[in-house]
């Protein structure tokens, strides 16, 4: 968790979700090579394959976690704000997304088929890297 600043010039709380561990980055650059999306599946690292049943399950925590923290807050809808899309995805900008469709869209954008922040009054979720500003 950190404090930041939002653009209103309110002091806001941030969460970082990273698979990433923060002993492997040194000066801001992450040293070890390891898979960073879905486009990976198939690669070598560490001297081993990578495969699909690796990815989704981290995917799925990442969806869970998500999901968890938007149940925590009591949010069951959100907006789709910025969007951009680099593949075919079902969902076009302020479009509004129940808590039963979001895992959709978290997957989209954990895929790399788009990006888009998710936002609800006073919460904001930025999901590239997984970034939720509360």
């Amino acid at each position: 968790m950190n404090w930041a600043v939002d653009i209103t010039g309110l002091k806001v709380m941030t969460y970082r979700i990273s698979k990433y561990n923060p002993k492997n980055r040194i000066d801001g650059v992450y040293t070890v090579d390891e898979w960073t999306d879905y486009s990976d599946i198939g690669m070598i690292f560490d001297g081993k394959v990578f495969t699909e049943q690796e990815y989704l399950e981290m995917e799925n925590r990442y969806i869970n976690c998500i999901l968890d923290i938007y149940k925590i807050c009591a949010i069951d809808a959100v907006e789709i704000t910025d969007l951009e899309i680099y593949d075919s995805v079902l969902w076009n900008g302020n479009d509004y997304v129940t808590y039963d469709n979001m895992n959709k869209i978290i997957c989209d954008c954990l895929r790399n088929k788009c990006w888009c922040k998710l936002e609800q009054k006073d919460f904001l979720s930025i999901l590239d890297m997984i970034i939720m500003y509360i």
